[in-house]
């Protein structure tokens, strides 16, 4: 994964989101745990990872699919290649570069593919980061 940051950042960021429509709806903010659950699985920007990568992995991939490969990682590998497969029906003229390049662009994926132990684990995290930041800021008053 190679933008790992950018992707945790949105990430949280959909996590304060979902919070904020529970405040909204409920009055109340969504208990940690559904807001997490809400965001991974409600959709991501992109896919986060190069064509390079992409392409690396989709060739080793067709040769044998990794014994080991974990469930989310297995779940994001086969929408690509689903939605890779699906834009070369719908644009036959268009080269497997040009395909995979308007699918890491275009294509919203069904979510983060992290786990949610990783997701809680990065929430707690800036959460505690957060809290630290606003004592040292108290401290400077």
């Amino acid at each position: 994964m190679e933008n790992y940051q950018e992707r945790n950042a949105d990430f949280l960021r959909s996590v304060r989101q979902w919070q904020e429509r529970g405040r909204a709806l409920t009055g109340r903010p969504l208990s940690m745990r559904t807001a997490v659950r809400k965001a991974l699985y409600g959709g991501a920007p992109r896919f986060y990872i190069t064509r390079e990568h992409v392409w690396k992995k989709m060739r080793e991939r067709r040769r044998r699919l990794p014994p080991a490969e974990k469930p989310h990682r297995r779940a994001m590998w086969d929408e690509i290649e689903r939605a890779l497969e699906s834009r070369q029906r719908h644009m036959p003229d268009e080269s497997r570069w040009e395909a995979l390049d308007y699918v890491l662009c275009c294509h919203n994926p069904s979510g983060f593919f992290i786990t949610e132990p990783y997701a809680l684990r990065l929430v707690y995290n800036e959460m505690r980061k957060r809290d630290s930041n606003d004592q040292k800021s108290d401290r400077k008053q």
